[in-house]
């Protein structure tokens, strides 16, 4: 032998499997597309979400205005407007892929929503805080000077409003469809 050796393993190149099974990527685009539309009603939510109005005292303290239903504008319109797109999701992920239904999906449908609902709220949170709070020094407002806040939403029992109507929303299609074949 004059110096050339010879390799007893060969190199197999990288075999791809296959393309993604079309239930993944039906799943994956479900949930991107939920965050892109969640993600923007909330940015219109906290953009038209009211402030809570307060006139600061010379006491240095702030008197909240007694007459303010930011709390519960805030609550209802979350409510609703998560509830409405989750049901529209509902029927996007039934009619998206008929190859898909059933129970993994429905239960997939529940996790996106919720995740929507989340992007909902956190975007909504901070476009309000940057839009309508007016964060200040007590020291330099003069007593009388009115002030506006933002408190940080917090949607409790809504936060179900949007998985529901989703869930609700897919099993109706399946029931009807299932009764038409039947």
């Amino acid at each position: 032998m004059t110096g050339t050796a010879t390799s007893s393993t060969s190199a197999t190149p990288y075999r791809r499997s296959g393309p993604v099974p079309r239930g993944v990527g039906t799943g994956a685009g479900l949930l991107a597309v939920s965050l892109l539309v969640y993600s923007a009603l909330g940015a219109i939510w906290g953009a038209l979400r009211p402030p809570i109005r307060g006139t600061h005292l010379e006491e240095g303290a702030v008197s909240l205005d007694p007459t303010s239903s930011a709390e519960f504008s805030s609550f209802i319109t979350f409510a609703l407007t998560t509830a409405v797109v989750g049901a529209i999701f509902g029927v996007f992920a039934y009619v998206l892929n008929p190859g898909a239904r059933g129970l993994r999906m429905l239960l997939w449908l529940l996790v996106v929503v919720l995740a929507g609902a989340g992007s909902f709220l956190a975007v909504g949170d901070l476009v309000g805080t940057a839009l309508h709070s007016t964060v200040v020094n007590p020291d330099d407002l003069a007593p009388g000077e009115e002030v506006m806040l933002m408190p940080r939403f917090n949607p409790g029992i809504a936060w179900l409003a949007s998985p529901f109507l989703a869930a609700l929303s897919y099993w109706l299609c399946l029931a009807l469809s299932v009764r038409q074949e039947g």
